[in-house]
């Protein structure tokens, strides 16, 4: 237990010190306002050891995202590699009778999100909970 607060007490310095050292050589105002409110959450940690707080890390965040150091991901379609592609169209996508390959990674995805969902039906999930878990 010491020897993991002492790890959490140096991860905690050593963030510091790379959070300092980039306030130090940033120029953008927005960003050393984020910088600066993610020193004062970590320097205003209340106990030794223990990560900062939930509202600490909204707070962080927001300052952050007004920093424009945070992106959104809008893309909502499936990325995949080459390599996991090709495993994906070999083991895991449905072929029809002549083995041929009749749904690309979103069905897949979908397919098998509606499977993990289906079960939550019989154990009195609504239609619209049933939806949740499928999307």
């Amino acid at each position: 237990m010491v020897d993991q607060r002492n790890a959490m007490d140096q991860e905690k310095s050593t963030t510091l010190t790379e959070l300092r050292d980039r306030l130090d050589t940033t120029t953008e105002p927005r960003v050393k306002k984020a910088l600066q409110v993610a020193i004062a959450e970590l320097e205003q940690s209340v106990h030794p050891g223990t990560p900062p707080s939930s509202d600490a890390r909204s707070r962080v965040l927001a300052a952050m995202e007004a920093g424009g150091m945070t992106t959104q991901q809008k893309d909502t379609e499936p990325h995949f590699t080459d390599n996991a592609l090709s495993v994906l169209k070999h083991r895991y996508f449905l072929k029809n009778d002549k083995f041929q390959v009749v749904e690309d990674e979103r069905d897949m995805l979908s397919r098998v999100a509606k499977a993990i969902a289906a079960p939550d039906k019989s154990y009195g999930a609504s239609d619209i909970q049933v939806a949740e878990t499928e999307s």
